[in-house]
């Protein structure tokens, strides 16, 4: 029963160590896995990291701005399925694992705000368990778009006059 689970997590493994096109076999593989058995547990797991994998696999310096704004897409779409998924299933860790993969892919792009929209709910759903991994990693995030809005609305204000 853990086929799918331990194909999945080698597959992001091997996209963390740049072998992107392994990892999207073995991701191949969970699939076919996870519909043979019907091992749905996993699969909002699986499109998390199919787009972890597909960021990973446009950044490189070959990737045109054609191919990254396509991967891009495709990441986005991943993550967002992967969400849905999870809701769908009350997955919420698994939820929150898909909202902090996009909403780190929207910070890098400049998009806060979406960032903010997509992981603020599903951190704030949480009441205990606040030194999990995914928390903490919500959490240092979450204060990153903070101070970000505050530094940004600090530079728009104007200074005092000096003058009299």
């Amino acid at each position: 029963m853990a086929h799918t689970w331990a194909r999945s997590a080698i597959a992001e493994a091997m996209g963390n160590l740049g072998q992107t096109d392994i990892g999207f076999g073995l991701l191949s593989e969970a699939r076919e896995v996870m519909e043979r058995n019907d091992e749905r547990y996993v699969e909002s797991e699986i499109g998390r990291i199919r787009g972890e994998l597909k960021l990973k696999q446009v950044s490189g310096p070959s990737s045109n701005e054609a191919d990254v704004c396509a991967g891009e897409a495709e990441a986005e779409q991943s993550f967002v399925k992967a969400i849905e998924i999870a809701r769908q299933r009350g997955a919420k860790s698994l939820e929150l694992r898909a909202a902090i993969s996009l909403s780190r892919m929207y910070l890098s792009r400049g998009r806060d705000t979406d960032a903010l929209e997509i992981l603020r709910p599903i951190h704030d759903w949480f009441t205990e368990g606040f030194d999990c991994l995914e928390l903490k990693a919500a959490r240092d995030i979450l204060k990153d778009i903070d101070s970000a809005s505050k530094s940004s609305s600090d530079s728009k204000r104007q200074p005092p006059s000096l003058a009299r």
